[in-house]
């Protein structure tokens, strides 16, 4: 009995992993290209480069209702079952946001794991600080923690309004959908 179920599993891990090694990541991006459409969110000019297990792409323009929004130097998602990651470094927003937010973001690191299905996780930091936040997929609710830069409180204080400061110096923004 023993034999059997260990047979049966690792039939099942081996099925998983060639799942994953065979799955084509492209059309995921291409998927969800599509569907950004629908918002009127284009992107262009990116590079891909696909591996067994992720999805790399470089050198990308996104443009949001026909205006230049931002340019992302490299994009590597991870994907797998159990562990989704989105790492995205080198982000510069278009100078129109200058005067609501600074420009340059070093990295977003975005993670889903199926141990906590629910909870969608980020951590970024850039010229405005070093932010976390949260996204609780039932309720809805977007929790962002920032821990603002000198820059972020001198010169962008009307971007800090929709915060509210708690006990430990951070900023916090929740928002329901």
């Amino acid at each position: 009995m023993v034999k059997k179920i260990t047979k049966l599993f690792i039939y099942f891990i081996f099925f998983i992993l060639a799942l994953i090694v065979f799955m084509p990541k492209s059309s995921l991006y291409f998927f969800g290209e599509k569907n950004l459409k629908q918002f009127s969110v284009i992107v262009s000019d990116e590079k891909i480069k696909e591996g067994l297990f992720s999805l790399s792409l470089s050198d990308i323009t996104i443009y949001a209702k026909g205006v230049d929004s931002a340019k992302v130097k490299k994009v590597d998602a991870t994907l797998m079952l159990i562990y989704n990651s989105i790492d995205i470094t080198d982000i510069e927003i278009s100078s129109v946001a200058a005067p609501y937010l600074p420009t340059k973001i070093k990295n977003v690191d975005i993670s889903y794991t199926i141990f906590n299905p629910l909870v969608v996780n980020a951590v970024s930091n850039g010229e405005f600080g070093e932010a976390k936040a949260k996204f609780d997929i039932i309720k809805r609710e977007l929790k962002v923690y920032l821990k603002p830069s000198k820059k972020m409180l001198r010169k962008y204080t009307r971007s800090l309004r929709y915060f509210k400061k708690d006990t430990k110096g951070e900023y916090v923004y929740a928002k329901t959908f």
